[in-house]
């Protein structure tokens, strides 16, 4: 079971009540009771094809599915063109700040919320559908995930929650009659495709009037108790640091680097002569070239630029995926906006530099002279005494110091 997955599909609800609720969720029990259900309700899917996943799904479309005892009128497309014949939309009153005769900002919107969430059943399974609802017989849930559900729907002022009402408001509180589907999509599976490439687990999509609205998309990666925002393979990480790092090396190690990582590219290329299986990874290589560069990294700050680009790639990948972590006492974000500003005017209006300092057990990237305040840092994960994975965690500079607390 993975909490962060859980979350995943728990934050895709939350997001989905937000954009149906008038009140923006103000009525706290009232939304968790309507995450819970919507938690019981999902569907265990079994795959028939042995290389496919279990996935536990659930897809909706508000209000044709629940209209949450809000008005709601059937579609008229020959009066509002970018009505779907044979569906239902709510109708959203009193977001504008004038008021009609009637009493309501005029005119109404048409709002519908799809909701569609596909997660990997062995990820999740214990904290949905039948298997939950039996845990809840007894009061119980999985985890600290009832816990950090409260940080989620009590965090109001947190960055993404803004970002939500905002995104929201853009259609409802004009002067004109909108007609807006909201799709909330949480894909668990979908996203492996792309090589990490695309980092976002929840993606919030906007089509008004007949268009979606690519600008105001909004992506979220989630996180449970978690400062990693990144798993990098052996191979892939063993060359990022070394393109990072091997122009600055000389005599010796720059002879030895170079030595390690072709070993390492070598046997993961495989060797019919020796029978090396293709994919496999040197780890002695991996952990030579780890501690060789580690012991001659490069002074000053004349890199900084290259390390902000690192980090951006690797943490919010080309969708441009804020972070959101959370666990059972606050919520923090990390967001693309924020590392630009750090980047322009984290140090008292001037560019906040990096420099590189090696630690017992990782390569940090932090301000000159503080090595404990980091951005970011890069290390080695074992497992029984074996090398796994390359990891990127993220320090407390990421956030801001912006903890929202219950």
């Amino acid at each position: 079971m993975k909490e962060g997955s859980v979350i995943e599909g728990i934050f895709a609800m939350y997001c989905a009540l937000i954009l149906i609720d008038p009140d923006d969720g103000s009525d706290i029990a009232k939304i968790k009771s309507k995450i819970r259900n919507m938690r019981l309700n999902t569907d265990l899917k079994k795959q028939s094809n042995k290389k496919g996943s279990d996935t536990v799904e659930f897809h909706k479309l508000y209000p044709k599915d629940d209209n949450f005892d809000m008005q709601v009128v059937d579609a008229n497309p020959q009066q509002y063109e970018h009505m779907k014949s044979g569906e239902k939309y709510f109708v959203i009153h009193g977001r504008r700040q004038t008021a009609g005769p009637n009493g309501y900002a005029s005119p109404p919107d048409f709002v519908q919320v799809k909701l569609d969430i596909t997660l990997k059943a062995n990820e999740v399974e214990k904290a949905y559908g039948s298997i939950l609802k039996d845990n809840y017989g007894e009061g119980g849930d999985f985890g600290k995930i009832s816990q950090k559900v409260d940080t989620l729907i009590r965090s109001k002022q947190s960055q993404f929650f803004r970002q939500l009402v905002i995104a929201k408001n853009r259609f409802l509180k004009n002067k004109t009659v909108d007609v807006v589907q909201y799709n909330v999509i949480a894909d668990g599976i979908g996203g492996e495709s792309t090589g990490g490439a695309i980092k976002s687990d929840v993606l919030i999509r906007i089509v008004a009037n007949g268009q979606s609205i690519l600008s105001h998309n909004l992506n979220f990666s989630l996180k449970s108790d978690a400062v990693t925002v990144e798993n990098i393979g052996l191979i892939r990480g063993a060359n990022e640091v070394y393109n990072m790092f091997e122009k600055g090396l000389t005599g010796s190690a720059k002879t030895q680097a170079k030595m390690f990582i072709d070993e390492i590219n070598e046997t993961a290329r495989g060797d019919s002569e020796t029978k090396i299986k293709k994919g496999t990874v040197n780890r002695l290589a991996l952990t030579a070239l780890f501690e060789v560069i580690k012991n001659n990294l490069p002074r000053g700050t004349s890199k900084t630029n290259e390390y902000y680009d690192y980090l951006e790639k690797a943490a919010f990948g080309k969708d441009k995926a804020s972070i959101v972590i959370a666990d059972a006492n606050k919520l923090k974000q990390m967001t693309p906006d924020y590392i630009k500003y750090l980047r322009t005017y984290g140090d008292n209006g001037k560019p906040m530099l990096l420099e590189v300092k090696a630690t017992a057990g990782d390569i940090r990237f932090c301000q000159p002279g503080n090595s404990k305040d980091f951005l970011f840092k890069l290390r080695l994960k074992s497992e029984h005494g074996t090398i796994v994975k390359m990891m990127l965690d993220v320090g407390n500079l990421t956030h801001g110091g912006r903890n929202f607390k219950k």
